[in-house]
């Protein structure tokens, strides 16, 4: 099975913009350095899938690893979870798939698939694990339950520093806490890993836009979300935010052209 680290050269969710994985408003070189220690059985294939496991799309690889990781450096959630979800669904034992349908059921607050997850890769990973350390604060993160998701995220941390993962999500739980300022230094640090980070991207500009924000920080907000819709096209939030930075910053011709656009996503429809 391959692995792959989360850590990259240059490699290419705010709850609001994760299109396809959950309901809310969360490379092109992937380093494959020391793999994750595992226990005896790395798939877990003893224990059966939940029956809210999603439905099969049309993302499958040759190499889920390779293609999970690419995914997710720029922040394709819906790809990466279906890809995770057909690799678990045609009995290969991946732990990235694993992991990645874990952080997915997570993000949908779908407790019944987390929990079966997180079984899984506590048989999978060696302690600390890192999926099921992500998984777990992500779970806790939509309950609302931001001090202890810091908390989880920080343990992650512990054993890969500046993953930008667990970066990522602690600027989401920063937000839930009021804390947009630290919030936006999270957010950019995962850029400075992640450039291509679409959510980042988004949430930033998100926070950056705030009703007081001055022409210069609304500019780069709208920079920066139309990177993100560029990376992720099919995201409806990121053509919602997109307009209606360009009403703020008085351009109401491109945003009346933006959400012409957005209501011809399948999404919208």
């Amino acid at each position: 099975m391959q692995r792959w680290s989360w850590s990259g050269r240059r490699p290419r969710l705010a709850f609001l913009i994760v299109v396809g994985v959950c309901a809310l408003g969360p490379p092109t070189a992937i380093v494959r350095s020391a793999p994750i220690q595992e226990k005896s059985d790395p798939s877990g294939a003893d224990m059966p899938l939940p029956a809210t496991l999603p439905a099969a799309g049309s993302e499958f690889s040759s190499d889920p690893s390779a293609a999970i990781g690419a995914a997710l450096q720029r922040g394709q959630w819906r790809r990466a979870c279906g890809i995770a979800t057909n690799t678990l669904a045609g009995g290969v034992a991946n732990l990235d798939a694993l992991g990645a349908f874990g952080m997915c059921a997570a993000l949908r607050n779908d407790k019944a698939s987390t929990n079966t997850a997180l079984q899984r890769l506590r048989d999978a990973e060696a302690t600390p694990g890192y999926y099921a350390g992500m998984t777990e604060g992500i779970l806790l993160l939509r309950n609302g339950e931001a001090d202890k998701a810091e908390s989880a995220f920080k343990t992650v941390m512990q054993a890969r520093p500046g993953d930008p993962l667990a970066l990522y999500f602690t600027g989401e739980a920063h937000h839930q806490l009021k804390r947009d300022a630290q919030a936006i230094a999270s957010f950019k640090a995962v850029l400075k890993r992640w450039p291509d980070y679409a959510p980042a991207l988004a949430s930033s500009a998100r926070l950056l836009a705030s009703p007081k924000a001055s022409t210069q920080a609304l500019k780069e907000a709208v920079v920066m979300t139309e990177r993100a819709t560029a990376i992720e096209p099919m995201n409806l939030d990121y053509w919602k935010q997109m307009a209606e930075l360009y009403d703020r910053a008085g351009q109401p011709e491109r945003a009346a052209a933006v959400r012409l656009q957005w209501l011809s996503l399948p999404s919208a429809k």
